[in-house]
């Protein structure tokens, strides 16, 4: 929920942290200040993340990146062809 939360887990062993609803800015600044105390704990971003801002998640340092986006998304047609060579 906090800065300040996610330094108390740290310290308290934490191995795994996920930020819900948090701005690319605001969490880009919290993943910097987690990895000044611990490179080893895994760092995760969820809740309003879709294929249109998923890049800016992805640049703010996080290990892991939750969505449900894809279960909502509008289906697309994956069809493949195989030809014998």
């Amino acid at each position: 929920r906090s800065l300040e939360e996610a330094v108390e887990a740290v310290y308290s062993g934490a191995c795994y942290i996920q930020f819900e609803r948090v701005s690319p800015k605001d969490l880009e600044k919290i993943v910097r200040e987690i990895r000044k105390i611990s490179d080893k704990i895994i760092v995760g971003a969820g809740g309003g993340i879709t294929l249109e801002n998923i890049e800016e998640y992805a640049a703010t340092g996080v290990d892991m990146i939750v969505t449900s986006a894809p279960y909502r998304a509008k289906p697309i047609d994956v069809t493949t062809i195989i030809e014998k060579v």
